[in-house]
């Protein structure tokens, strides 16, 4: 398998765009919140790492589980048992899980606290039921892709042990506000997200035996989404509403421009007329969309 197989099979986009939404979480608000004592750079490389082998080895297990469904997709490439074979796919997995473990552990020598251990076990083995089992569900495995997104933002507040974010919840000091919100926000715009991912596909998924929320009648599944629109939208407003003390006008302008126009946008989308091609855009637009609202953590940092 050459590296760019590789690394197609374990979604580098989706692994780079966690790493970022991390990195600009621990080292703009979680290190300057609870200072440097007990933290190292070799702590947050083994971290990172360690997540980037879990969400890999869960999208290359996605893939084998998948050979059937995909087989059938004209609009996805598929890799295993074409360009790969299942038996070296299968090595890769093991090796990525493996190598998930033995990073966990060292995480856990150099100092990490044990929750972060346990967290990364948990994903593994919801990822391991959301290939073999959940996929082929209605929303319950958009939740669990939706919970282990927006949970990489919360379990960074973990890896400084003395900082006391993880379960502390409150509104009166600006990160705490941001990234409970970001935590929350990250859940609702992944789970809409996978929503439209399974419309993309529903034709061939139906075709594969995968019933999802997608094979359900399309009233249906425009009201459901829509109402989590509109729960996204509600706690948006909220977060900006509780970060009025604490960011100035102009910060507080272009929050809302961010966070709304482009939600604005992909409701009047979803809500008009399909097109072949209207849920690969609106995936696509998502995307985009969080790579935004992570260079807002920037600007607000400011």
């Amino acid at each position: 398998m050459n590296l760019s197989r590789f690394l197609q099979l374990i979604r580098w986009q989706n692994i780079v765009l966690i790493w970022l939404m991390q990195i600009i979480v621990f080292y703009l608000y979680i290190k300057p919140l609870c200072g440097p004592q007990t933290y190292t750079y070799d702590i947050f490389i083994v971290f990172i790492l360690a997540i980037g082998c879990s969400i890999g080895a869960g999208n290359l297990l996605n893939d084998i589980v998948d050979q059937e469904s995909d087989s059938l997709n004209s609009k996805r490439i598929s890799i295993v048992g074409q360009s790969v074979s299942e038996s070296l796919a299968w090595r890769y997995y093991y090796i990525l899980l493996s190598l998930s473990v033995i990073l966990s552990i060292t995480g856990v020598i150099l100092g990490w606290p044990i929750l972060i251990l346990v967290y990364i076990i948990i994903i593994n083995i919801l990822l391991y039921f959301y290939s073999l089992k959940w996929q082929n569900s209605v929303l319950i495995g958009n939740i669990t892709i939706a919970f282990l997104c927006s949970s990489a933002i919360w379990i960074i507040t973990s890896l400084i042990p003395d900082c006391n974010l993880s379960f502390n919840v409150h509104f009166q000091d600006k990160t705490n506000i941001i990234i409970w919100g970001y935590t929350i926000m990250a859940f609702f715009i992944h789970l809409i997200r996978e929503i439209i991912k399974d419309l993309e596909d529903r034709d061939f998924d139906i075709k594969a035996g995968v019933y999802t929320l997608a094979s359900k009648p399309i009233a249906m599944v425009k009201i459901i989404t829509n109402s989590l629109i509109v729960l996204l939208a509600t706690v948006i407003l909220g977060q900006l509403y509780l970060l009025t003390p604490f960011i100035d006008s102009q910060q507080m302008t272009v929050g809302l421009a961010i966070l709304m126009i482009p939600l604005v946008v992909i409701t009047i989308i979803f809500n008009n007329p399909v097109r072949s091609n209207t849920y690969s855009f609106l995936s696509k637009l998502i995307k985009v969309y969080i790579i935004f609202s992570l260079l807002l953590l920037i600007l607000w940092q400011k």
